[in-house]
């Protein structure tokens, strides 16, 4: 028998972050102020997802360009009055590390001709998606979402981009993640029916072909102790089909941590 393919080694996967920078010295400082991972919980922490980065460098000048996702809980925030001009990334929970990095991002690299250009993503969600998986899966919002609805909302929406292919896997599952993470031990098993109906209503059924979805299979992977049992296994959700042997095929490959008060467990998208 053929031995099993590693998505990591045998294929290229795409990075959605893309870095290139002709002069040394901006590069160098770049990678010490560890600038992509600063930026992109920035923007977490106001409620904004960061799904594509490249910052490219061009006769002394800077291009950032950023592909991001308005959560539901900022986009109600911005929608009351005289609220969008007073919008900054300057929050009283940022740590002292990040107060740094931001006083330093903007001696060092706003003074160089900074051009921003910003994508945004919430224009690009099919109310139609949206509809059929809002139907399949509200029925959990008082078990898993209790006074967090504006996080289901999220993964709907997200889950609409994903189904379209304009998000990749790793922003559903940092939303599932986050979803997971203060569940009490005797939601998990409800969590993963919740699931179930999420990926059977974007791969298969008679509504994949009314929505148009473009995926042919999900492959979701949790790995730790399950409903608080002594020891840790595995639960495996996959619908549709997956090839692993073929390389020319598109496939989006993630994985994620939860700290919870059970251990640690593990998630593969």
């Amino acid at each position: 028998m053929a031995q099993k393919a590693n998505l990591k080694t045998v294929r290229n996967l795409k990075d959605d972050t893309i870095i290139v920078l002709n002069d040394n010295n901006l590069k160098k400082k770049f990678d010490e102020l560890d600038s992509q991972r600063y930026l992109i919980s920035l923007f977490f922490r106001k409620n904004v997802l960061i799904t594509n980065l490249t910052l490219v460098s061009v006769n002394n000048r800077l291009f950032l360009n950023l592909t991001i996702f308005f959560c539901s809980s900022i986009v109600a925030f911005l929608k009351k009055k005289n609220r969008t001009k007073n919008y900054t990334l300057d929050s009283k929970k940022k740590t002292n590390s990040e107060r740094s990095f931001l006083k330093i991002f903007r001696e060092e690299f706003c003074t160089n001709n900074l051009l921003l250009n910003i994508k945004v993503l919430n224009y690009k969600i099919s109310k139609e998606i949206a509809k059929q998986i809002y139907l399949k899966t509200k029925r959990y919002t008082s078990l898993l979402f209790s006074r967090r609805y504006q996080l289901f909302y999220d993964i709907v929406k997200i889950s609409t981009l994903f189904s379209k292919k304009q998000v990749p896997s790793k922003v559903l599952l940092k939303l599932l993640v986050q979803t997971f993470k203060v569940l009490p031990k005797k939601r998990h098993g409800i969590f993963m029916r919740f699931l179930q109906n999420l990926f059977a209503t974007l791969t298969q059924g008679p509504c994949t072909k009314k929505i148009g979805t473009n995926l042919k299979g999900i492959k979701f992977l949790i790995n730790g102790k399950i409903s608080g049992k002594t020891r840790s296994s595995s639960k495996l959700i996959l619908l549709g089909s997956i090839p692993t042997q073929t390389i020319s095929k598109d496939i989006s490959f993630s994985f994620s941590q939860a700290n919870t008060i059970y251990g640690i467990f593990g998630f593969k998208l």
